[in-house]
């Protein structure tokens, strides 16, 4: 989904509306409930004495509220993939959706650095750390699993079976093979999204 399709789907506006505390109607454009959203936000900071958020962060987690599916919008709403290139290898995860995985999301496209960790892991250290209020349980623990890990606040790309912890949250689930992430070594990646 691009942008502007995502910003004609009149769906995504209803979460901004709801932070304005109105019903979404036809009249409100994108760009007026980002304004008036990020307002009221800042004067509650302003009123607890915090530091006012910065307007291109709240941007950018507007933007990925309305890029990343929510449930019940659609019923075959399109999922976002995350790809990831390192060493000549090419990957996917499709992104699970949660508070986490839409900060994630905000930060697209990434260059990291990925290296092995531990003897069932890789890991890739972020710029910041997420927002965590995506966690919640791992009932199913799979070889192949994407997550963030809450202890340093970084991605965790699991290659071998793992146990869940309370530290960590689970942002995706590998599409194919893991043999990409059995690949030795500290390398370039990249990552950057899709449909």
């Amino acid at each position: 989904m691009t942008l502007t399709q995502s910003f004609g789907n009149f769906q995504t506006y209803r979460p901004l509306a709801s932070i304005c505390g109105r019903r979404w109607e036809p009249r409100y454009g994108f760009c007026d409930l980002i304004t008036e959203a990020y307002e009221m936000i800042n004067s509650t900071f302003r009123e607890r004495n915090d530091v006012p958020m910065k307007r291109r962060h709240f941007i950018a987690g507007a933007v990925s509220v309305a890029l990343v599916p929510t449930p019940g919008v659609a019923q075959n709403a399109t999922r976002l993939r995350l790809h990831c290139k390192f060493a000549k290898q090419s990957f996917s995860y499709l992104l699970e959706d949660n508070a986490t995985t839409r900060d994630l999301v905000s930060l697209m496209p990434l260059k990291l650095t990925i290296e092995d960790f531990s003897n069932n892991e890789k890991l890739a250290h972020l710029p910041r750390r997420l927002d965590e209020t995506g966690r919640k349980p791992i009932t199913a623990e799979a070889v192949g699993d994407l997550c963030y890990f809450r202890g340093w606040g970084n991605l965790a790309f699991f290659h071998s079976s793992y146990i869940y912890r309370d530290d960590l949250i689970l942002l995706g689930k590998i599409e194919g093979v893991v043999a990409p992430l059995l690949v030795k070594g500290r390398y370039p990646l990249g990552l950057s999204l899709s449909t």
